[in-house]
């Protein structure tokens, strides 16, 4: 097996995120790849098909069928402003949400490509189209996992992220999140939309920037808020992800979570009174240190 073999391999079976079964599900996912898939969890298999077949991806492979349109003209408020349109290529073939090719003006065969039509003379263009393809893929990441029931919003924005186990794989002094699971306590997804929620939502520059793309597509920008919900209105309680988040960083001993257990290499509930007892000292210990920390911002 070459070194690229052995990389793609790592990389496929880090995206299996079934902590108790990691070594039989890393099987699977080799047997998948040789062309058995027999066998593999339904989630298994889209993480399988993303990473391997690239026909699911939220982003976009070479060759491409329709090149997508980036409107960056809100760059700029001058109205007067020449506004031209070009052609920007990435420096690889495959672009998916969480990567970050550079792009460069002019288009290069077999790479992917997103024609641009911006304000003349804007620096750091490249830049801005990378922004553009993260916002525009990353919602549509999120909207799929909330409408298939994968899970809630939070869990959603916090899968982008990553659902592993916050300093577990490398030292950390920050004791407050220190073996925190990211699989079963989103903290990282609640924080994100508490600001959203509460900071960038209110922003008068960003409300009339929403208002602006409204009018122009003539139809309303819905909210990643409202995905999983069929009401034409749906209101969010200001203090939902607020509470969520200090749920997951106090209220540990309130309920079971999962915690990484040292002998056995994996992440679990644990399960024996003695299991228990570890994971309640752990939590009030955690406790202490996230109100400390919350206190002083």
């Amino acid at each position: 097996m070459t070194l690229s073999q052995k990389k793609e391999m790592q990389q496929d079976s880090a995206l299996i995120q079934n902590y108790q079964k990691a070594e039989e599900e890393l099987t699977r996912v080799r047997m998948a790849i040789a062309g058995k898939k027999g066998g593999l969890s339904q989630q298994a298999l889209e993480e399988l098909t993303c990473s391997v077949d690239r026909k699911k991806c939220f982003g976009f492979t070479s060759p491409q069928k329709n090149i997508p349109e980036a409107d960056l003209t809100h760059l700029t408020e001058d109205k007067s402003a020449a506004i031209v349109a070009t052609t920007f290529c990435a420096s690889s073939k495959r672009v998916e949400v969480g990567s970050g090719p550079d792009f460069k003006m002019g288009k290069v065969n077999g790479n992917c490509c997103v024609k641009v039509v911006a304000p003349q003379g804007v620096s750091q263009l490249g830049t801005h189209v990378k922004s553009w393809i993260g916002a525009k893929y990353l919602k549509k990441h999120i909207q799929e996992c909330v409408n298939s029931g994968r899970g809630p919003l939070t869990y959603c924005i916090q899968r982008f992220n990553g659902t592993g186990c916050f300093g577990c794989t490398e030292s950390s002094s920050n004791d407050c999140f220190n073996g925190l699971v990211m699989e079963d306590r989103p903290v990282y997804g609640a924080r994100a939309a508490d600001l959203m929620l509460n900071s960038f939502m209110n922003e008068p520059q960003i409300r009339e920037m929403v208002s602006e793309a409204s009018a122009q597509m003539r139809k309303p920008v819905v909210s990643i808020f409202c995905y999983g919900h069929d009401q034409a209105r749906f209101m969010v309680p200001r203090d939902q992800f607020r509470d969520e988040q200090n749920g997951y960083l106090l209220g540990g001993t309130q309920h079971l979570y999962k915690m990484k257990f040292e002998l056995e290499h994996s992440l679990r509930v644990p399960k024996t009174d003695e299991e228990k007892r570890l994971y309640i000292s752990r939590e009030k210990n955690r406790a202490i240190a996230c109100k400390s920390l919350l206190n002083n911002k």
